[in-house]
C-alpha cells in the first residue's frame, strides 16, 4: 500500500511539473524566476522519490514480455484520472542517466510592494478558506497549497488560471470546493 502511496505521489508531482513546464514553454522568455525555481525543486523531489522506488529493469526482448508490458501498462492507465492526455507510445527501456545538477538562480532583489500592488496581488482567503481547501483540495499538503497560489499568482488571465487547475490539476469544475476556491482565485482577474 505505502509503494501505491508513493507513486501517487509521483504521479501527482509530474502533474504538477507538466503543468509549470507548459507555462514556462507559453511564456518563454516572460516566465518568472520562481516558476523556474518551483520546476527544479519538484524535479530534485521527483527525483529523490524514484530513488526510494524499488524499479525492476524489464528486458522487452521476447513477444510474451512485450505483451506482459503492455497490459502492465494499460493497467496503470487506466488507474490513472479521466483528464489526463493520450500517453505517448512506450520507447524500449534504456538506462536512465542521472540529469546534471541545475544551478540555482541567482536570488533577485525584492522591491517592498506598495499597498495598492499588494492587493492586485494577493488572494482573499479567510483562514477558515485555507484549511478547508488545504484539506479538501490539496490533501492536507500546505507545501502543495502554496505552490498552487504561487503558479496562479504568475498567470495573467482567467483562462490561464482554469486551465492550470481543471486540465493540469484535474480538478473536477463541478465541485463546490473547487467552485468556491476558483471564485477566489479569479475574482482578481474580473476586473
Amino acid at each position: 500500500m505505502k509503494q501505491n502511496s508513493n507513486y501517487e505521489q509521483m504521479l501527482a508531482l509530474c502533474y504538477e511539473l507538466e503543468g509549470l513546464l507548459a507555462l514556462s514553454l507559453e511564456r518563454k522568455e516572460t516566465t518568472p524566476d520562481m516558476v523556474v525555481g518551483m520546476i527544479t525543486e519538484k524535479a530534485k523531489r521527483l527525483s529523490a522519490m524514484a530513488s526510494m522506488s524499488p524499479v525492476e529493469s524489464v528486458s522487452a526482448d521476447s513477444d510474451a514480455e512485450k505483451e506482459a508490458a503492455a497490459v502492465q501498462y494499460e493497467q496503470a492507465e487506466d488507474a490513472c484520472m479521466t483528464c489526463q492526455p493520450e500517453p505517448e507510445p512506450v520507447a524500449a527501456a534504456q538506462p536512465v542517466n542521472k540529469p546534471e545538477p541545475v544551478a540555482k538562480p541567482a536570488p533577485m532583489p525584492v522591491a517592498e510592494p506598495k499597498r495598492a500592488e499588494v492587493k492586485e496581488q494577493a488572494f482573499a482567503f479567510t483562514l477558515n478558506d485555507k484549511f478547508r481547501f488545504r484539506r479538501e483540495l490539496f490533501g492536507g499538503s500546505d507545501a502543495d497549497f502554496a505552490d498552487a497560489l504561487q503558479v496562479a499568482e504568475a498567470m495573467t488571465s482567467r483562462e490561464e488560471v482554469e486551465d492550470y487547475f481543471f486540465n493540469d490539476l484535474c480538478w473536477n469544475p463541478a465541485n463546490e470546493d473547487v467552485v468556491a476556491f476558483m471564485d477566489i482565485i479569479t475574482a482578481r482577474f474580473a476586473k
